[in-house]
């Protein structure tokens, strides 16, 4: 009788033991809002909680390059179109060369003012101060004056490349040597100053002719007109390339971001139900809860009954 008395015992304290354990455990999840904490709990599940996490992380880093690329290719599309912009009305000041008869040392002051413009466009930098059109030499300005006192393209001479996803690399800017120069004969920059220096000399010359029904006499530099406005359509040509290049890259970016929400969200489904983390399985440890809370509190109640049995009183 002893021994079956002291067997009682026994039992009743392991299973309060067990069941307020089982209670904190419940608890500990339940807090936690998940069903795997440590690895003890599921040794599976957070192992491939964390190959997913080293997943949404690499797919975190993608997402910041391609906010980059994204606020980069904008920029870079604008100032296209800025610089689309001061091409024609360079193209229309030149072809209105031919159709000037009188001084044009105002058509002149304004080749200069839209030269200086095109190339200040053509110097542009981006939010972090990159210039946009060096390539991959972006802290190099693309064009400035070499010892000859002319305009030449200083900056690299590859794309800038970055990886936006698993499987895509990306050139995101254009090589301003590419829009700009065609060879090194067609330098517009350099074609335009020439064509100011002979504009300027043919001007010059129309005043030191006093009479002006003799102004066939002095000729347009016809030749180099004609060059400028052939160089100014290819530049315009390059630039409405590179506008479409850019333009598509974030159509394309724009899908494949739309496209790869839709992959993360799937990911941290199968990582909330990998870890317990849903909202049926936390309905699911509120009623284990309530459950097992109820099962401590049976636990102690039968205790205490068998406490106050004088058999059990005598083995204590």
């Amino acid at each position: 009788m002893t021994l079956s008395t002291r067997s009682i015992y026994r039992n009743c304290s392991n299973n309060i033991v067990r069941a307020t354990s089982e209670f904190h455990k419940l608890t500990s999840y339940f807090s936690a809002g998940k069903r795997v904490i440590k690895a003890s709990d599921n040794p599976k599940a957070i192992s491939d909680s964390i190959n997913t996490r080293n997943k949404l992380s690499q797919i975190n880093r993608f997402h910041k390059t391609r906010n980059y690329v994204k606020s980069f290719l904008s920029k870079e599309c604008s100032i296209l179109q800025d610089i689309s912009n001061a091409l024609s009305v360079i193209g229309v000041k030149v072809i209105s060369i031919q159709k000037t008869l009188g001084d044009p040392t105002i058509l002149i002051e304004e080749l200069k003012s839209l030269k200086n413009e095109l190339i200040m466009l053509a110097n542009s930098t981006d939010s972090n101060n990159n210039y946009i059109f060096s390539g991959d030499q972006a802290n190099k300005i693309p064009f400035d004056k070499n010892q000859e006192n002319s305009i030449t393209y200083q900056g690299g001479t590859k794309s800038l490349q970055l990886t936006i996803s698993d499987n895509w690399k990306i050139d995101i800017n254009h090589i301003g040597s590419e829009i700009f120069i065609q060879h090194e004969k067609e330098n517009l920059f350099q074609k335009l100053d020439a064509l100011i220096k002979e504009l300027s000399q043919y001007a010059l010359k129309k005043k030191q002719i006093p009479d002006t029904n003799n102004s066939d006499i002095v000729d347009l530099p016809y030749e180099l007109i004609n060059q400028t406005k052939k160089l100014i359509k290819k530049t315009e040509n390059q630039v409405l390339y590179a506008q479409v290049q850019s333009g598509n890259y974030l159509i394309k970016i724009n899908d494949l971001e739309n496209s790869e929400t839709s992959d993360i969200e799937r990911i941290n489904e199968y990582l909330q139900n990998n870890l317990g983390q849903n909202h049926t399985e936390l309905v699911r440890m509120a009623s284990e809860l309530q459950i097992s809370k109820v099962l401590v509190e049976s636990s102690i109640q039968i205790f205490h009954i068998m406490k106050n049995m004088s058999l059990f009183n005598g083995i204590i």
